[in-house]
C-alpha cells in the first residue's frame, strides 16, 4: 500500500512539474509576443507613442520622455 501511495505522489509531483513548465512557456509566448508588437499607447502615462518612435523602436511599449524616465530610476537604483 505504501508504495501505492509514494507511486500517486511522485505522479502528482511530476504533473506538477510538467504543469508548472507548460505554464512558463506559456507566459514566456505571450510575453515575446507583447513585446515584439509594440503598443500605440505609452504604458506610463497613456498618451500616443509617435511614429518617429515607433519606426526606431517597434516593440516600444512606452514614449520617449516615460523611457527616459524609467531608464533614469533603473540608473540610480530606484525602481520603476
Amino acid at each position: 500500500m505504501a508504495d501505492y501511495v509514494d507511486d500517486i505522489d511522485r505522479a502528482q509531483a511530476r504533473d506538477l512539474k510538467i504543469n508548472a513548465i507548460e505554464v512558463s512557456t506559456a507566459v514566456a509566448r505571450i510575453r515575446t509576443a507583447a513585446q515584439a508588437e509594440g503598443c500605440d499607447d505609452c504604458e506610463g502615462c497613456g498618451d500616443l507613442i509617435t511614429e518617429a518612435r515607433r519606426r526606431a523602436v517597434p516593440s516600444a511599449r512606452r514614449c520617449a520622455p516615460c523611457q527616459a524616465v524609467l531608464e533614469r530610476r533603473a540608473y540610480l537604483g530606484k525602481g520603476a
